[in-house]
């Protein structure tokens, strides 16, 4: 996970892979996701598709993998089979009956990267609320505590700006100013590029992105591979803005790097036959 939040794909899928192969190894199945999402990051969609379908129960997307496949959604983007499976998912008209919480606030996720910002929104902020609630022991509040949530605090910052990001789309200026603005006071996001890119600052964003990309990991940093930000809806208008195009085409070179990397010692041994016969071995 830090080798893939630093943007070193390449070592972090040979940690992936050697987690991988200890797990089976002892009849575990351990890291398919972490694999997937690494070859997504380098764009490599047939190897992700295989290592995600090993992770799925039956290879099929439900509410209990929400975790697993919103994050490969990410890097994969919304016009794909993934994102076709996950939109009829979410739109099942039973899909919320007896949960609550943070299985709530990923269907909302889904939602609002797929576009349904009303289902998206409702979703996301009642799962927010539940959640909090949960963590208060108390009863469900009107409003988002946005200090009730630090215990994990960088996602609580990117939740918070999905949720404004839905807002601004359906015409709700006022709450989403008020998310970001309560968001600014809570963390110091001075390094977090989508942050000014949400306030409507493509300049500080773009700044605050190169920084990242030279510099290496930021405390809150969000989306910061070449594929989460181009797939990215947040992202979307500031994307357009003057030196943007230049430095994904920087990033996107690099992913180029590694990918060949990743390519060529990939063709002096095929890991996923590896782990094929581990698993034959195991079952026998």
């Amino acid at each position: 996970n830090l080798y893939f939040s630093l943007g070193q794909f390449v070592d972090a899928l040979d940690m992936a892979k050697q987690a991988t192969r200890v797990f089976t190894q002892h009849g575990e199945y351990c890291c398919n996701d972490l694999l997937a999402w690494t070859y997504s990051a380098l764009g490599m969609p047939s190897e992700a598709d295989y290592w995600m379908g090993l992770a799925l129960e039956n290879g099929q997307v439900s509410v209990s993998t929400l975790d697993l496949t919103y994050n490969l959604l990410a890097l994969r983007g919304p016009q794909t089979d993934l994102g076709q499976q996950l939109l009829e998912l979410v739109n099942r008209p039973d899909i919320e009956e007896g949960l609550k919480g943070w299985p709530i606030a990923q269907l909302g996720l889904v939602n609002i990267y797929m576009g349904n910002y009303e289902a998206g929104a409702r979703q996301l902020d009642l799962g927010l609320r539940q959640w909090q609630a949960r963590m208060m022991k108390a009863d469900i509040r009107d409003d988002i505590d946005v200090s009730a949530l630090v215990a994990n605090q960088a996602d609580v910052v990117d939740l918070m700006q999905k949720l404004a990001f839905a807002y601004r789309q359906l015409g709700r200026f006022e709450e989403a100013d008020a998310i970001l603005a309560e968001l600014s006071a809570a963390f110091d996001l001075e390094d977090n590029a989508l942050h000014h890119a949400l306030q409507g600052d493509p300049d500080a964003a773009l700044e605050a992105l190169r920084a990242m990309q030279e510099n290496g990991i930021a405390k809150y940093q969000g989306p910061n591979s070449y594929y989460e930000i181009t797939h990215d809806p947040r992202w979307a208008e500031t994307l357009e803005h003057p030196g943007f195009p230049e430095l994904l085409a920087e990033m996107k070179e690099e992913v180029d790097r590694q990918r060949a990397n990743v390519e060529a010692i990939e063709a002096g041994h095929d890991f996923r036959a590896e782990i094929e016969r581990l698993i034959g071995a195991e079952m026998h």
